[in-house]
Formats: C-alpha cells, structure tokens, sequence
C-alpha cells in the first residue's frame, strides 16, 4: 500500500466518494479519509434513496447541479444501472415567502424551468394535499431520486 498520494480527500459520503471517482479517473493517487465505517447512519448519504433536485435556494447550487445532473448521467450510463427516476417536486410555503422567492428566483436566474403553483391547482393536480389558499408550490419536473 502506498503513503504517497495526489489528493486526500475527507469524506466518503456524496461527495467525497464522487470527488474520489473522478479524481482517480484522472489517473490521480487518491486516499479518502472517513470517520465512520462504511454505509454508516450518521450522514446525509445513509438510506435507499437520494434526492437529486434543481431547487435551491441559492443559485451556486443550481449551478452545481447543472453539472451533478450531466455527471450523475454518464454515471448511470457507465454502470449500466438506473441510477435516476424523474419524479418531479413540490415545494410549498406562504404566498411570496422570503424562502419560496429565493428558490424561484434561484431556478429563474439559472433558466431552469418550473411551474408556480396556486393552492387549487396543487389540491387539484395532487389530490393527497389539501393546502390552505394562504400558500402556494413550486413544482420542478426534474427533480429525481
């Protein structure tokens, strides 16, 4: 085993495994450091499934996505499994709500499209929700697990 390394990287979850990959594709010596054991309960990446989603609040995630979105893609495809399964997302809050505003301006600045939502078109499109007229959704078709 070698002590000698190009990149050490600090955590396997997500992203860390995912910056490992990728550097070690570049024919880089990678060592990646973890706390926990593997497939621990501790972090965000522990359970059957991950969100992989466009809204954000924040438009350097959105942009981030962009790319997790194509490389997520050559993933699927060089495993020859399914990695990604379009389900669309809701999110709803308060009618013109600071947190709501930012996601949508987020996806606006970036082009990605999406759907706002009144509380009668979310009862009438997702008859498992019964939201007050006070809120309102965004709705982005994207959105996988």
């Amino acid at each position: 085993m070698t002590s000698n390394f190009d990149v050490i990287v600090l955590g396997a979850g997500g992203i860390g495994s995912a910056a490992a990959y990728y550097l070690a594709k570049e024919k880089k010596r990678v060592l990646i450091l973890e706390q926990f054991n593997i497939n621990h309960n501790k972090g965000s990446s522990y359970g059957y499934s991950r969100v992989i989603r466009y809204a954000y609040d924040n438009p350097i995630y959105v942009k981030l996505m962009r790319a997790a979105y194509s490389l997520w893609f050559a993933l699927e495809k060089e495993a020859k499994e399914t990695l990604y399964i379009k389900t669309g997302e809701l999110d709803f809050g308060l009618i013109n709500s600071p947190s709501m505003q930012e996601v949508a301006n987020s996806m606006r600045q970036e082009n990605i499209p999406y759907q706002t939502l009144t509380a009668t078109e979310i009862n009438k499109r997702f008859p498992q929700f019964n939201i007050p007229e006070t809120m309102e959704g965004l709705y982005q078709e994207d959105t996988g697990i």
